[in-house]
């Protein structure tokens, strides 16, 4: 899983002829467990950055942004990848964030005539509600579903 981590509240200047700023931004990638049959788990750290003056203009604050994972049936490259990702804040507030995607993509597209969609890089991103599909296909998906189990302050 990709974790994104932004300090608003600093900007630098990434072209000084044109002035141009930019907030820092990170991305961390943390280890996926298979821990059961159909069940995951990873270890997000919300402090994964550390508040500092990079800039000499004051202490940087990081804070989580956004979070995403890709799944593929059984990892062999011309298989569909469905993509989950959403606003860590949205999963603090929720606790859970469900996904549903067609399973019509599983584990890769199909063409008419049946065969397999010949493209290594099929993507399915997956919509917040049944309702987002087309009546035919709203009865023919899976989901997936991330919980917010735990969280501690250190």
């Amino acid at each position: 899983m990709d974790v994104g981590y932004k300090a608003q509240n600093c900007s630098y200047i990434i072209n000084s002829l044109e002035g141009a700023s930019t907030e820092p931004y990170k991305r961390i990638q943390t280890k996926i467990l298979q821990i059961g049959e159909f069940k995951y788990e990873t270890i997000v750290y919300l402090d994964a950055m550390q508040d500092e003056d990079y800039f000499g203009k004051g202490v940087c604050h990081w804070k989580p942004e956004g979070f995403g994972f890709a799944l593929k049936a059984t990892g062999k490259p011309e298989e569909t990848e469905f993509n989950f990702g959403d606003f860590l804040n949205e999963l603090q507030e929720r606790k859970t964030l469900t996904k549903y995607y067609w399973k019509g993509g599983y584990p890769y597209f199909k063409n008419d005539d049946g065969s397999r969609y010949n493209d290594d890089d099929v993507v399915s991103y997956g919509a917040d509600s049944p309702t987002k599909y087309s009546t035919d296909r709203q009865g023919n998906l899976f989901s997936m579903t991330v919980t917010l189990e735990e969280m501690k302050q250190s």
